[in-house]
């Protein structure tokens, strides 16, 4: 499996976001379409790298709430620190 870096990796996700939100887009049509996304690279992964599907779902789902809870958690932070700069 393909190992990404950090910055390969904020590229990449930098790039999904640019098109799923383009033209107006509406965040929930955005977060559906990534979600369909996802389920197919999850799909595709398990059928030609042989893994188990129920694995790559469940590390999916965890991965998924775990980056946006991390995500609110240091906007809230920043939030935070720009309100007691004021």
């Amino acid at each position: 499996m393909l190992e990404l870096s950090e910055a390969a990796l904020i590229d990449h996700t930098s790039r999904i976001l640019d098109a799923a939100t383009a033209d107006g887009t509406l965040p929930t049509d955005a977060i559906a379409a990534t979600a369909k996304a996802l389920a197919a690279l999850i799909v595709v992964t398990s059928q030609t790298e042989g893994a188990s599907f129920d694995e790559l779902l469940k590390t999916t789902l965890i991965s998924v709430a775990s980056f946006a809870m991390d995500r609110r958690e240091s906007s809230e932070l920043s939030d935070g620190a720009d309100s007691r700069a004021a």
